[in-house]
């Protein structure tokens, strides 16, 4: 239907002699002041058609629709759900306004519409059962997921629930550290399929040692490492160096920034605290003798105050001395292995095998 002929026939039978509202009184202001308003409503979603912003304008049809109920609001209202493609309410308000008006002039073409939506929906219908869902789930989780693709945006990350179509799909599920994998799943429509995968690890990612096994500490302080006798006798263990970094110092807790800030930002609070029950406990006294609101409303104000600096401050003391023992018994740890005097370990060279002693004094 063109849209003259839904434009004149809104706007004829809005301007038609006065009908009041279902359940209202035919005749009065309140009749006439809903018509107005619907007018301008209707005016507004008229601009909005005009534009092609067919959702907007059919929110001001449906306004106007509810201000004054006439049969040509609702089918201003079924044309914008046709463009909007949602077929099954065009459907519905095509067929509201034959049955409230089935003598209209433009009778026929709504049929014909009504024809076209039933249409739709049965193609609407089709796709819809045409289209299954895969669960698509890895362990570990966080794999990115590409259907029928190798490059490109992933359709999503692990775990994850596609829409796809019928029929077979490669998936293809990747994750750094992690070995590419490609699996086939089978979608039936409407139906839900379930894909679970476990990753393996890449290969760089196996052989790669871990950073403490990488070497392994001699008796020494050294590092072992396993070395042929140019004779051929076999191989042999031969301390090496110790590796860049591996000297660890140990100082005392009182050595620490953190035990001193600790100290006496813990002393200041609790201080502060102090200082401020006084006042608090002051404050409270004043209240008793002349039983003023506002002083005792500070009293509880400065006491909350004095609460939370001591709390905070004996919170802060306590932490650092936790700290300080820990500290100081790994310190004491160290001091005593350092202290070892004598050290053995198995060495091989060009000229034979042998023990090799170190010591400290």
């Amino acid at each position: 239907m063109s849209r003259t002929i839904a434009v004149s026939l809104g706007l004829c039978l809005l301007l038609a002699a006065p009908q009041a509202v279902r359940g209202a009184p035919a005749t009065g202001q309140t009749a006439a002041q809903r018509k107005a308003r619907a007018r301008k409503l209707f005016e507004k979603g008229e601009l909005y058609y005009q534009q092609g912003e067919f959702k907007k304008a059919l929110g001001f049809y449906m306004k106007a629709n509810r201000t004054f109920r006439h049969p040509a609001f609702v089918f201003n209202v079924a044309q914008c759900h046709r463009l909007l493609e949602h077929y099954r309410k065009a459907l519905f308000f095509y067929r509201l306004f034959l049955s409230e008006r089935p003598n209209a002039s433009n009778a026929e073409e709504v049929r014909k519409r009504i024809g076209q939506m039933e249409k739709k929906l049965k193609e609407q219908k089709a796709r819809l059962q045409a289209v299954g869902r895969v669960s698509i789930i890895s362990r570990p989780q966080g794999a990115a997921v590409r259907v029928d693709r190798f490059t490109g945006p992933a359709a999503g990350t692990t775990p994850v629930i596609l829409k796809l179509k019928a029929g077979e799909h490669l998936v293809l599920l990747d994750k750094p550290g992690f070995e590419k994998l490609h699996r086939t799943v089978r979608v039936k429509a409407g139906g839900v399929a379930v894909l679970t995968v476990e990753l393996r690890a890449s290969q760089d990612a196996r052989v790669a040692p871990r950073p403490r096994e990488a070497r392994r500490a001699s008796p020494g302080g050294g590092a072992l490492s396993r070395a042929r006798h140019p004779g051929g006798r076999g191989a042999g263990l031969t301390p090496g160096p110790a590796p860049r970094g591996s000297k660890v110092t140990y100082r005392p807790f009182w050595r620490r920034w953190w035990f001193w800030v600790g100290t006496v930002v813990s002393v200041a609070a609790i201080s502060l605290g102090a200082t401020a029950g006084g006042f608090a406990l002051r404050d409270y006294n004043r209240y008793l003798g002349n039983g003023d609101v506002d002083v005792q409303r500070s009293a509880k104000r400065t006491a909350a105050a004095a609460d939370g600096l001591l709390f905070g401050g004996a919170a802060l003391g306590v932490a650092t001395i936790v700290g300080a023992i820990i500290v100081h018994a790994r310190y004491k740890k160290a001091a005593n292995e350092r202290a070892s005097v004598l050290q053995v370990a198995p060495s091989c060279s060009a000229r034979g095998c042998g023990l090799q002693v170190r010591g400290r004094f």
